[in-house]
């Protein structure tokens, strides 16, 4: 008999309160689980910023003082913004980085940063020498951790009149931060990187 009652195992009661109090444990931890989570897509944010405008940083210690579409380095050529990889955020307060008119010129960072895309005798050169040393950045430039594209507002480089920062969306993937501005500095919860002028 003795035998028979050690085998039985845990009562129905016994079971409920272990689910229970797992439970209850569980609903204690989701939220700081929840924060680490998210203190951790920031922070790799930021050094995904950090590392493009490094890249840019690089790029400009070689001669360049402006992005172009060709090469040419010609100011009708000037690419206004460049993107990395991902979704377009949504815009929030501010839709001037997702948006382009008929005269802005765009290009993909990984076209000016990872590989020369431009041939012939202007590919990022002077008319008598190549000065362009990538690679700036190794391998693709990958969404930020919400999965939207980095963008850079290049068309101020050289010039004292806006900041030039690398942003993201951030955590609500809205883009709420203007494209000008002296200082320009991070709204909402928009993660923004100063490039040096």
């Amino acid at each position: 008999m003795k035998r028979l009652r050690e085998a039985r195992g845990l009562s129905l009661l016994e079971v409920t309160f272990m689910m229970t109090l797992l439970a209850a444990l569980g609903a204690a931890m989701a939220p700081a689980l929840a924060a680490t989570v998210r203190n951790a897509r920031t922070a790799r944010a930021m050094i995904d910023a950090q590392t493009i405008r490094d890249a840019i940083d690089s790029f400009k210690g070689n001669g360049f003082s402006i992005f172009t579409s060709t090469g040419t380095q010609l100011a009708a050529d000037q690419v206004e913004f460049l993107y990395g990889d991902g979704d377009i955020p949504e815009a929030g307060s501010s839709a001037s980085w997702r948006t382009t008119t008929a005269n802005d010129v765009n290009d993909f960072l990984e076209e000016h940063l990872v590989v020369n895309s431009f041939t012939g005798p202007f590919a990022y050169s002077t008319i008598a020498s190549p000065i362009w040393r990538g690679a700036y950045l190794h391998g693709p430039v990958n969404p930020d951790p919400w999965g939207n594209r980095y963008a850079v507002n290049v068309v101020y480089l050289g010039a004292s009149v806006n900041d030039v920062v690398v942003l993201s969306a951030g955590p609500d993937e809205a883009v709420d931060t203007p494209d000008t501005g002296n200082p320009l500095t991070a709204a909402d919860d928009d993660i923004a990187v100063l490039v040096e002028a």
